[in-house]
């Protein structure tokens, strides 16, 4: 038996592709424990091919476990030519350096019964008032309603007030994910002391799903769910799933998703790129007539 260690980097969404990946490489050699030396914890809580989970910056990962591990893997899709050059998507990248084939895993998240429970009674108590929830991801996570996004990728006041304002027009009770947009909007809303946890069981549960490319947009394809995702600077070829509905700005130039330390771009690639809103309202309104032939 030995001892594989897998250093994941990143944003939520970043990390939760790797779930798949390990996975697949535990099938693919169950002899090895998986190691997991990462940000946030509770993508991998309850994975049960996952030995251990270590806290980057731990003082003692080094000594106590590097020097006892017999593999090593990372991997920075953002910096593969594979990526910028031939569109590949960044978990493709990941998988044919790792198993040389074509099989593309899924992100998974494994919920425990109460984190289900909870999300299960939380909807079912809001249909019951007659309301439906629509889960709005505005911001990636280096982007706010009152800081810059140096990836571009946000919406603008603009572009969330109008999508908002459809959400509320189609009766919707719209909750965002995310940075807090709501003192914004009266009637929008923020879930209050929930973990990240939770926050995933309501994903998997929620009436509609829509956001621009971040880490809703991945979560809802560990649960298959589909996802409304808007694309301003970013490309679905390279960091989409077959479940979403992808709505992609035109004159995307390519640039990295994250830039060190916030400094912005010298060329602000994608800078002035638009939302398609009368498309996203289209789509809202269609998601809305499936529920009601669904029910």
């Amino acid at each position: 038996m030995g001892k594989t260690i897998f250093k994941v980097d990143g944003g939520i969404g970043r990390e939760l592709w790797f779930t798949g990946l390990l996975k697949k490489y535990k099938e693919t050699y169950p002899d090895e424990d998986i190691i997991v030396y990462g940000g946030i914890r509770e993508v991998f809580d309850n994975l049960p091919f996952i030995h251990r989970f270590y806290n980057m910056g731990s003082s003692y990962f080094y000594d106590d476990v590097m020097l006892n591990a017999d593999n090593y893997f990372e991997f920075e899709p953002y910096n593969d030519i594979r990526y910028w050059k031939a569109k590949t998507h960044a978990i493709e990248i990941m998988n044919e350096d790792l198993f040389k084939d074509n099989e593309i895993p899924s992100p998974i998240i494994n919920l425990n019964d109460i984190e289900d429970q909870i999300a299960q009674k939380f909807i079912k108590d809001k249909h019951e008032q007659k309301k439906k929830i629509a889960l709005f991801q505005a911001y990636g996570a280096s982007g706010s309603n009152n800081k810059p996004d140096p990836s571009n990728r946000s919406l603008t006041l603009k572009e969330i007030e109008e999508i908002h304002s459809h959400l509320v027009q189609e009766g919707y009770e719209v909750f965002y994910i995310g940075k807090d947009v709501s003192q914004a909007y009266k009637d929008g809303m923020m879930f209050k002391d929930l973990s990240l946890r939770q926050i995933f069981s309501m994903i998997k549960y929620a009436d509609l799903l829509i956001g621009i490319d971040s880490f809703m947009a991945t979560a809802a394809a560990a649960f298959d769910q589909s996802q409304i995702v808007i694309y301003k600077a970013t490309l679905p070829e390279n960091v989409g799933f077959k479940s979403n509905i992808n709505v992609v700005s035109e004159n995307i130039l390519p640039m990295p998703n994250r830039i060190a330390h916030g400094i912005q771009s010298p060329e602000q690639r994608n800078a002035n790129n638009t939302v398609d809103i009368k498309l996203i309202k289209e789509l809202i309104t269609k998601w809305g007539k499936k529920e009601k032939t669904q029910n």
